[in-house]
């Protein structure tokens, strides 16, 4: 096991159902990403560089089956 000094949290992140049109489930999927990358940097950001932030990626966005 290693040692571990870095300090424990516990966050919640709600689930989300998502419904409607294709184009509408995108559009949701798109504001929760979005969301959830600026929480990752502030969660990042508390702990002073032992986390590093990752870049955006600006590929494709998965298309539904």
């Amino acid at each position: 096991m290693h040692g571990n000094n870095q300090a424990s949290a516990t966050y919640v992140i709600p689930a989300r159902t998502l419904s409607g049109t294709p184009r509408d489930v995108v559009e949701e999927l798109d504001q929760f990403v979005e969301s959830l990358l600026a929480f990752r940097q502030v969660v990042a950001s508390e702990h002073h560089g032992s986390v590093k932030v990752a870049p955006r990626q600006n590929g494709s966005p998965p298309t539904a089956r």
